[in-house]
């Protein structure tokens, strides 16, 4: 995972002004622009801004703000998001509550040829309606609770240094997407525990620690910060012995309790440049 390119920062930042308001720059997005964000599913550029325009109205200071976007090998780029707004008009069937929500969560955008093509978000969906004070079943399903105790089953094998144990988690046909440090966006379970394996080696200390745990259905998005010292070689970087910190998101499915895809979006280039291998500068 790296910082954007030039092109993608300008019209992510352009895509948070049309979410706070300014219509005059819905061009960010295509004509046929699709937004996906559970349950809520919509198909081209007009729809869109339909949709924005009786969520800004029922919530009018609504207000969204988001962190650094990165690009991933791939060219999906994803982004933190916090969106804040006072629920002071009927919205979605809601009669206004006159509540102030605050809901965190993940965005990607694929973007191409100066467009967004298509705009997702991650986000805890049960939080809205009880922040809401919605009559009902405020908690999340049963199915999103478990993807969420299987992404924490993985990550307290992975701080263990348990190949063995992550193994036994994975489907068959388990698939990763951008293995730092591995050419190619798609790889099968055996390259994953090769992966793993070599991981381990070269940093034997590594720990991993869950910020946030979204879950939509047998989706989860997850934030997490990495601590680590570089001894041993990993890729074709040979050991540095300087330690290095990183934040990242990854996206998981799960299936019947296992994982079955895994999306790893981490700064690898911060990580390079406090290795030492890749000068800050630029230089």
């Amino acid at each position: 995972m790296e910082h954007a390119t030039p092109d993608a920062e300008p019209l992510v930042s352009d895509y948070v002004d049309v979410w706070n308001g300014d219509y005059s720059k819905l061009d960010v997005v295509s004509e046929s622009f699709s937004f996906y964000s559970p349950p809520e599913e919509i198909h081209g550029r007009d729809a869109f801004e339909a949709y924005l325009r009786d969520l800004n109205t029922a919530f009018p200071d609504a207000t969204l703000e988001t962190g650094e976007p990165l690009t991933s090998d791939d060219g999906t780029t994803m982004t933190e998001f916090r969106w804040t707004g006072t629920h002071e008009r009927e919205f979605d069937g809601v009669p206004p509550t006159g509540t102030t929500v605050e809901i965190s969560g993940m965005a990607t955008f694929e973007i191409d040829s100066g467009e967004i093509l298509e705009g997702r978000t991650y986000f805890d969906s049960p939080e809205w309606l009880t922040q809401l004070a919605v009559d009902g079943d405020d908690t999340p399903e049963a199915d999103e609770r478990d993807a969420k105790d299987v992404v924490r089953e993985y990550v307290d094998a992975y701080n263990a240094g348990d190949p063995e144990r992550i193994e036994t988690l994975l489907t068959e046909g388990f698939v990763a997407h951008g293995l730092p440090g591995i050419d190619g966006d798609e790889h099968g379970r055996d390259v994953f525990l090769d992966w793993l394996h070599a991981t381990f080696g070269a940093f034997p200390d590594k720990q991993t620690k869950l910020a946030e745990l979204i879950a939509e259905g047998d989706v989860v998005a997850a934030r997490w910060r990495s601590t680590a010292t570089h001894e041993g070689t990993f890729g074709d970087v040979p050991a540095t012995n300087r330690e290095w910190t990183a934040t990242a998101q990854t996206f998981v499915r799960v299936d019947d309790g296992k994982l079955a895809e895994m999306w790893f979006q981490p700064d690898q280039l911060g990580m390079l440049q406090q290795l030492g291998v890749v000068d800050p500068t630029g230089g």
